[in-house]
């Protein structure tokens, strides 16, 4: 005890998930999703027994485990090499604050550049992890931060058997907005009831701006149900603050919608949709094999301040996505010396 107070001011290296995160995934519960940032294969922390106490006693001790040996210098396998790894002096609290639900693989599209796209009917069948109880257990041990990160994936995460009432248990648990990336196919009340409380963080994957283009990369013929849902959840949204709630991602795909002119017709469309804010992204398996390729970063690059300059122009609000934000923290000065195309 006497050696733990003088330590516990420590700096030691460990991450935020690890002390304080939580993913939800349908192999079983993680400390964080980010699988594919370290050298080792990510394992769960705990795979799910569908008995609620034994899963819940299990994770937390794992996680007190862990973050133990994190304080003693002890890297954990699942996490080598991971670069959200840092050394600072971390808040001891045994509280979560990040939570990420991947809990189904189930989708209602067959996305071109989707890890399930290799084999649909498999993924499409597997069950969904229950999440609802397991977070009502966490807010009732008193462990669920009031402002909690919280962000939805999948899968098609409004195809969760669970996701309307979750959504009702972690607005009344938490005070922060809730991120949920969505195809837009299927319409959600749970949706529109964040967006009107000003609690949504809602980004849809069009891709395109035409019927055409949409469907050969999503191989779904929905682009006129997207589209109608879209300007469904942007009408009702507010505009008194200062990041909008509704955005639209453009994924670029090298060889299907890298072109200035596919850009013009998406920026346009979501115009058109009352949209206030987009989101460019770039296909993270072509990036992985083409990072060192100078030529094919340029040009993803310029494409990149394209979609930025133009959509700042037109007054939308502009972010980079996970992996294009990676793109442009690894190549910032060229990316601010190039001209667009």
């Amino acid at each position: 005890m006497i050696l733990d107070f003088f330590n516990k001011n420590k700096e030691y290296i460990s991450c935020e998930y690890l002390e304080h995160g939580i993913h939800f995934h349908v192999e079983g519960i993680y400390h964080c999703c980010c699988c594919f940032h370290s050298d080792e294969n990510n394992s769960p922390v705990v795979n799910s027994s569908g008995n609620i106490n034994i899963d819940f006693k299990k994770f937390i001790k794992q996680k007190q485990n862990d973050r133990e040996l994190f304080r003693h210098g002890h890297i954990i396998k699942r996490c080598k090499n991971c670069f959200h790894l840092e050394k600072k002096q971390w808040d001891r609290k045994n509280i979560i604050n990040l939570i990420s639900i991947t809990a189904n693989q189930k989708c209602n599209c067959d996305c071109c550049y989707c890890e399930t796209h290799k084999d649909k009917c498999l993924y499409n069948s597997i069950p969904d992890l229950p999440v609802y109880d397991f977070i009502k257990k966490m807010y009732q041990s008193h462990i669920i931060s009031k402002d909690c990160n919280i962000d939805f994936g999948g899968g098609e995460p409004t195809l969760h058997f669970e996701f309307e009432k979750l959504i009702d248990l972690l607005i009344d648990i938490t005070d922060t907005r809730i991120c949920i990336y969505t195809s837009g196919i299927k319409y959600s009340n749970a949706i529109e009831k964040l967006i009107k409380l000003n609690r949504a963080n809602i980004v849809i994957s069009l891709d395109s701006g035409n019927a055409e283009l949409y469907r050969k990369i999503k191989n779904v013929n929905t682009f006129d149900i997207v589209s109608k849902n879209i300007k469904r959840y942007c009408d009702v949204q507010k505009y008194t603050t200062e990041l909008h709630q509704v955005a639209l991602k453009y994924i670029i795909l090298p060889g299907i919608n890298d072109k200035p002119e596919f850009i013009n017709e998406f920026l346009n469309h979501a115009k058109e949709l009352n949209c206030h804010a987009i989101r460019t992204d770039v296909e993270r398996h072509w990036y992985i094999e083409n990072k060192d390729n100078n030529e094919s970063i340029k040009y993803i690059l310029q494409l990149m301040k394209y979609i930025a300059v133009n959509a700042e122009k037109m007054g939308f609000q502009h972010f980079f996505n996970l992996t294009a934000n990676g793109v442009y923290n690894n190549n910032t000065d060229l990316y601010n010396e190039i001209n667009i195309l």
